[in-house]
């Protein structure tokens, strides 16, 4: 789960990048870490500015959360794959019909 994380928190990083360059440096580390910092910085910007940081923050932090599923299904999959190649076939072994069928009861016999 951390290689989806950091590559999770990349692309992040990397899709925010411009936006967080125009900001003073104060302000970058929050923006680049996580989308509720950036919120946060938006929160205290111009209306103007933190429409525009919080829009390019969401659309960052959900392609990157995008990237993280993809990668989190392909690993889960080739882990499936993996399981069924690697592991032993079970092979199962018809049971007789006759171990199911109760017996009937010695009294209910003697009762008729």
């Amino acid at each position: 789960m951390a290689i989806v994380g950091s590559l999770i928190d990349t692309v992040y990083t990397g899709r925010i990048g411009a936006a967080a360059a125009n900001l003073p440096a104060a302000l970058r580390g929050p923006v680049e870490s996580s989308i509720g910092g950036a919120n946060a910085v938006a929160a205290k910007l111009p209306a103007a500015l933190a429409d525009r940081l919080s829009a390019v923050a969401a659309v960052a932090f959900t392609t990157a959360l995008g990237y993280g599923l993809v990668a989190a299904a392909t690993i889960a999959a080739l882990g499936a794959v993996v399981v069924v190649w690697k592991l032993p076939a079970r092979h199962s072994v018809p049971e007789k019909a006759s171990e199911h069928r109760r017996s009937p009861e010695p009294q209910a016999e003697a009762e008729r």
